[in-house]
């Protein structure tokens, strides 16, 4: 294996592990006819952005990126939360909800509103480890690269419960220790991928155990400067390493577009988070593109709650 290689994980559409999607009939149990109907489910929901997919890949030089793992993860109020103890297979039951637009699965708007009260259930979905990386980068660098990105993703989001569905007795273990809690069995002895186990966990529960590796999920973070989409659409690819010509291309927008969006991220940035950002140490006036660029891409690596979509 290449010293070189490296992951990263990144948020993207349910289009990037379409290829991979057979992969996830297990989840399903017996419930074939909903897992046939996936993919339209997905498409419901991404078109109100209720479903964001984070993927892990393979960085080698000179070779496109390959995946390794992936995630995904909604939203969903109170009655449908109820629901879910009810019967196993929570993937068939979000994809029928999908499919017969129930709303029991938020979209942004919702989203937004449960995040002013704070109150929102988050319920992980699809996560799959594929052909990991060996050697150095084995399953577990892959395992501490997704949880990291789970933790990166919600950091920012004001969740009062979490769930997560396993099918084995190691995955219920594994959940347990990092301070989640048994939510149904289903009258089943032991989690198996014919009779899953759901388990989790709420913020006052969390807050009784404040070293569990659940706990961060819980914690107040601000969101002080109030990207709008168009920001972060540039942003989430400058993060990724992205030049302007690669962002203008990827956006399908002109290199004199995208130099607009960035004037206008650095005067939002300079009126709502300079002391923030800039750490009065510069004036954005006054500096190169490149140095208040690396600024400004620190600061978010360092605050990922700065990219939630709250602003259209």
């Amino acid at each position: 294996m290449s010293m070189f290689q490296t992951l990263r994980f990144r948020l993207t559409s349910w289009q990037a592990v379409m290829t991979v999607i057979e992969r996830l009939a297990f989840e399903f149990g017996p419930h074939r006819d909903l897992f046939q109907q996936l993919p339209e489910a997905w498409k419901n929901l991404d078109q109100k952005e209720a479903i964001p997919f984070a993927v892990v890949e393979r960085i080698t030089p000179r070779r496109p990126p390959r995946l390794v793992a992936h995630g995904a993860s909604v939203f969903v109020n109170d009655e449908f939360l109820e629901r879910l103890k009810e019967a196993p297979f929570v993937a068939a039951q979000v994809t029928r909800d999908a499919l017969s637009a129930n709303n029991g699965v938020l979209g942004l708007k919702d989203i937004r509103e449960g995040q002013a009260r704070g109150d929102l259930n988050l319920l992980l979905l699809h996560a799959q480890y594929l052909d990991a990386p060996t050697g150095a980068m084995g399953m577990a660098s892959v395992y501490e690269v997704l949880a990291r990105s789970f933790f990166e993703h919600h950091r920012g989001y004001r969740v009062k419960q979490c769930l997560i569905e396993a099918f084995s007795g190691e995955a219920v273990a594994h959940h347990l220790g990092s301070g989640l809690f048994v939510r149904a069995n289903h009258n089943s002895p032991a989690a198996t991928p014919e009779a899953p186990w759901l388990l989790g966990v709420t913020r006052e529960e969390s807050a009784q155990n404040p070293g569990a590796r659940i706990a961060p999920l819980f914690l107040e973070y601000p969101i002080r400067l109030g990207l709008r989409r168009v920001h972060r659409e540039v942003l989430s690819l400058a993060l990724l390493g992205m030049v302007d010509e690669e962002i203008a291309n990827e956006l399908s927008l002109s290199h004199s577009a995208i130099k607009r969006r960035w004037e206008s991220i650095y005067d939002l940035v300079d009126q709502n988070g300079a002391d923030l950002v800039w750490g009065g140490r510069m004036q954005v006036s006054t500096v190169r593109g490149p140095e208040r660029r690396r600024h400004l891409l620190n600061y978010l690596r360092e605050h990922p709650e700065e990219m939630r979509p709250f602003v259209e």
